[in-house]
Formats: C-alpha cells, structure tokens, sequence
C-alpha cells in the first residue's frame, strides 16, 4: 500500500518537471498549486505510516506479552523493551516524515542527516529485538532509493530552469538592443551537456537552437567590435591568406572598413593587398595614402613591389608622406620613384642630406640613385660653410702628417683640408685602473666624396701608450655622418 501512495507522490511531485522539458518556454517547476498538491500527498503518507506503525508496535507488543514469563523482572523488562521499540518505531516515523517534507518543498539538503538518524533508530530497534524489523529495514532502503531518484531530477530540473532563465535574459537584453550583454551562450551548452549526460530524459532540441543563436549573436558582435585587431592579429598567423579569407566570410568589408589596407601595408604582405584592391578598398585616404603605412621587410624585393603596385594602382604620390616614400625608393634604389615623388614634393638641402647619406647606410651609394641625389646637392645652396668649423692646435706639419696617414688608407675621397678640432692631446685612461693607455687628437676634414659631393667628416688620430712611451700616430675612428659643406670655395 505504501509504495502505491509513494508512487502516486512522486507522479504528482514531478509532473510540472516533465511538462517543463517538451515546452518552448516552460514554466517553472516550483509553482504554489504543484508545492500545495505534493504537501496534501505528503500528509495522506503520514497516515499511512501512522496507521502501518501503530499496527507493527501493537503486534510487537503483543508478541512479547505472550512469550514472557509472569514473574515481575520479566514483566519490567518486557515493558522496557516495549518503549525503546516504540521510541524507535517514532522516531523512525518522524524521519521519514522530515524526508518527505523536504521533498514536498523541493529541498537541496537536510536527507543526510534525516536518513543517518534513520539508521541509527532501525540499529537500536534490532537491538531491542523489536517485532518485524524487515519492513524498517526495507523502508530505509526504499528511502535512500528516493531520495537518489529526487536528487537526481532536482538536479535536471536545476539545469532546465537554468537554461530557460538564460534564455530569457538574453532575448530580453537582445530585444533592448543590449547585444553586449548577451551572454555567449557557454554555460547552456555546458548545462546541455550535463542534461545528456546525466540521462535525465529531456528533449534539448529546443535549447541547443537556442544556445547556438546566441553563440552565434555573440560571436558576430565581438567580430564586429573588435574585427580590427582580428585581422591585424590575422596577417601575422601562419596561413594568413586563408585566415583573412575566414574574415570577409564573416563580412569584413574593405570598402568600409578602410584599416585593412593601412595593416595590409604596414605588414608587407603583397597577396593581401591585391586581394583588397579588388574588393574596392581605397588607396586614398582624407589624410596621406597607403604608402604612409608601408613597414618594415627584411624581404627588400617584396617591399618594393608592394611600393609600385600601390603606385601603379592609383595610390596618389603627391597625398603621401613624402619623406617616407623617398626614403623608401633610396632605400630601393628607385630612382624612378625618387623623381616622381620630387615632382611634388619639394626637399630641403638637408632633407636631401639625409637621403645622401642613406644612400651609404643601405648600400646603394655605388648606385644610380647615390648619384642622382648627389647632383641634385651639388646645385643646392648648402648653408654649411668650412669657414664656420672650430680650429684648435694649428701645426702644419702635425696637419700633413694627418692627410698622409688619412690618403694611406685608400678611402675614396679627396682631402680638401683639415682642422685640429682639439686644443690638446686627450689623454685615455682604462676605466678600471686608471692607467694610461693612449692619448688623441680630433680633427674636422673637408672632403670631397666620390660623387664630387662636398662635406665634413670627424676623424680621430691615436697614439697607444705601452707603459714608458708613446707609440707613433695612427688614424683612429672616422664618424659616419658626412655634413654637407658649401663647395663654393673649393679649387
């Protein structure tokens, strides 16, 4: 009879729970009609096990009374076995009414405790040697089968209001507009997971779709918010053609988002920005073009062939940085390129000063370029003058001296003349004891470089010293920078 009642509770306890799993939007389980229902249920099994308990304690009684001896120790210890299996019969009663109350309540916690006191009631009634203990016993099992089973759907009920209660949140963010607070949807599918996993007998068609769209939401705004940074991020992966493409399945637009071509250039990469051009990105810009954002390559060739496809497809010379775009056409030796940028842009003699000597710095002074720009100096009004150098020690003979050891190395300039920029020997000492180990003389020399370019180098002369004398002069350093001078005066 009892396992009837208990089955038909448990119908009753969870019928929201399974009308909630196959509805779109179901409701929660925990409503006040189903609480009252379960507590009404919860009441008619107490009866129940009142009635069932009251029966096994008389019959328990009874049985002693028969079997017992008449004298008054027996009589006394019959009464008092009769109370502690009463006692027990009670508080088993009462255990087992705290589970099922915490059931009807739909409690978490709190079956512990009330099934330890349980067990420990069912030892003392067979140690009592109470009648019938079998049905305690197979109530108790009965009880920790229950309160597994209602464990186990609270927990899927907990996960499917999860799931519904995110669900709406984020339908009701998205319909204000608050797609940033859309969650990403990682904890319904976890919670999907867990449902499947756990058996619980939920169809999560419904829910999946639902994860997905608001996966899918969410990803599509965080491309949106931050697609910038992903495609710069992009150009530096291995295959980065193939990620680039991923991004404009995405709809990545370079017609509208005008940084692609800005990274593209900034980057070197050539395939990428053929790729942009014929999906109609712009060259031209309100402010400079695509060759203000051209980087750094070890890959010379591949950077200058990103420079003439840029200008070959419309990327408007006369908007760049100037500057840069000729040092990169130096640096190329483009003189092409060089010229077509002078053509609207006009250089300072010091600007081409600076171009002049890049032109030794990146190797191509032996090249058209070195010579185009240096006929181009030689025509400048160059505000440097030689008259305008600082002379200190004047000795002729220690000057001749100098422009022999200078001619002796072979250098490719003509000594025009030369200053001692020092008023006295400097004397060089190791940094760590003190002791002597040379002395020098710097000097300015006017030279004329091999492009018949006029300009100054600083030019150390060195004597060692080898513990009691001077050792005979030698041409030290020679700085690299060669200042422009003024060749007006120059035989």
């Amino acid at each position: 009879m009892k396992t009837i009642i208990f089955s038909f509770f448990l119908s009753c306890l969870f019928f929201s729970y399974t009308n909630a799993c196959y509805a779109q939007f179901p409701k929660l389980p925990k409503v006040p009609k189903e609480v009252k229902q379960a507590q009404n249920e919860v009441k008619k099994a107490k009866k129940t096990v009142n009635s069932t308990l009251k029966t096994t304690s008389s019959k328990s009684s009874g049985t002693k009374t028969s079997s017992s001896s008449s004298s008054p120790s027996s009589s006394t210890s019959k009464s008092s076995n009769n109370t502690l299996c009463d006692r027990a019969a009670n508080n088993m009663k009462k255990h087992e009414e705290n589970i099922l109350e915490l059931m009807a309540n739909r409690e978490w916690e709190g079956y512990k405790s009330q099934l330890y006191n349980y067990n420990y009631n069912l030892k003392n009634y067979y140690k009592s040697e109470c009648g019938n203990p079998d049905q305690y016993q197979d109530r108790y099992n009965e009880l920790d089968s229950l309160i597994t089973e209602f464990k186990h759907e609270l927990q899927c009920d907990e996960w499917v209001n999860g799931i519904i209660k995110e669900n709406k949140e984020n339908q009701e963010n998205f319909d204000k507009g608050l797609v940033d607070k859309v969650s990403s949807a990682t904890w319904m599918f976890d919670k999907i997971k867990k449902l499947e996993e756990a058996d619980c007998g939920v169809d999560c068609t419904l829910y999946k779709e639902q994860a997905e769209k608001w996966s899918a939401i969410r990803s599509d705004y965080y491309f949106q918010q931050n697609k910038e940074e992903l495609f710069k991020k992009a150009l530096y992966t291995k295959n980065y053609m193939e990620e680039v493409n991923k991004m404009f399945e995405r709809g990545l637009d370079p017609k509208v988002d005008t940084f692609t071509i800005k990274h593209a250039a900034e980057a070197v990469k050539l395939d990428v920005i053929k790729l942009l051009v014929e999906n109609g990105v712009a060259l031209n810009f309100e402010e400079g073009t695509a060759f203000d954002y051209i980087g750094y390559s070890s890959n010379d060739e591949e950077l200058h062939a990103v420079l003439l496809y840029l200008k070959e497809k419309g990327a408007k010379i006369e908007n760049s940085d100037a500057e840069k775009l000729a040092n990169s056409s130096v640096r190329h030796a483009d003189v092409n390129l060089f010229k077509a940028v002078e053509k609207y842009h006009k250089f300072t003699w010091r600007q081409y000063e600076k171009f002049y000597n890049k032109c030794k710095s990146y190797k191509v002074f032996s090249k058209d370029i070195a010579t185009y720009i240096g006929s181009v100096l030689k025509t400048k009004n160059v505000e440097n003058n030689w008259s305008g150098y600082y002379e200190g020690i004047k000795d002729a003979t220690l000057e001749a001296k100098m422009r022999a050891l200078f001619n002796k190395q072979g250098y490719n300039y003509k000594v025009v003349d030369l200053k001692i920029r020092s008023d006295r020997w400097v004397i060089e000492r190791n940094e760590l004891t003190g002791i002597v180990v040379g002395k020098y003389l710097e000097t300015f020399m006017y030279l004329i470089d091999a492009k018949g370019v006029c300009g100054v180098k600083r030019v150390f002369f060195y004597k060692s010293y080898n513990g009691s004398s001077y050792e005979p002069m030698h041409l030290g350093n020679m700085l690299k920078p060669f200042t422009l001078v003024n060749c007006s005066n120059v035989n």
